[in-house]
């Protein structure tokens, strides 16, 4: 009885690396967005945080120049704020390709295991007819026997 041998082995080993190196590249992907989701969300906590200090200083007074100082520092957090929108909008689509490509890679994998399935489908029901082909043959034998045996006997 031969051992079921699947021809793309290979392949299959190899696109189940590249699936395990995408899945990789996709965790990667979501804890960059993550970090830069989280640095967008100080920025932002630091600009609220600006702006009510200025609003409870204008309330109470404020000169000329602490205010120019207030504005320049909000003006200047805008811009970071900006630079971070940026920075997880980029993420966003490094992200969102790592998924595409996990998604493709995933589906190649896919493929060539479903054809290792019918490859042993087809030999497992080669084995089974081998297998009727040696029953019958020990059956016919054993009939032939019997009849040569009777042929014999008196």
């Amino acid at each position: 009885m031969r051992r079921f041998n699947f021809r793309l082995e290979g392949i299959l080993r190899y696109r189940s690396m590249i699936e395990e190196q995408r899945k990789m590249d996709l965790a990667r992907e979501t804890s960059l967005y993550e970090r830069a989701l989280k640095s967008l969300a100080e920025v932002r906590e630091r600009i609220a945080d600006v702006e009510g200090r200025l609003a409870r200083k204008s309330a109470e007074g404020l000169t000329a120049a602490e205010a120019r100082i207030h504005l320049r520092y909000l003006s200047f957090l805008r811009e970071i704020e900006r630079e971070r929108q940026r920075e997880v909008e980029e993420a966003g689509r490094r992200l969102e390709e790592a998924r595409r490509k996990l998604i493709k890679s995933r589906r190649e994998r896919k493929t060539v295991e479903t054809l290792k399935e019918r490859a042993y489908e087809l030999y497992l029901e080669e084995l089974k007819r081998d297998e009727r082909k040696l029953i019958d043959e020990v059956s016919a034998n054993k009939v032939a026997r019997s009849i040569s045996d009777e042929r014999r006997s008196p």
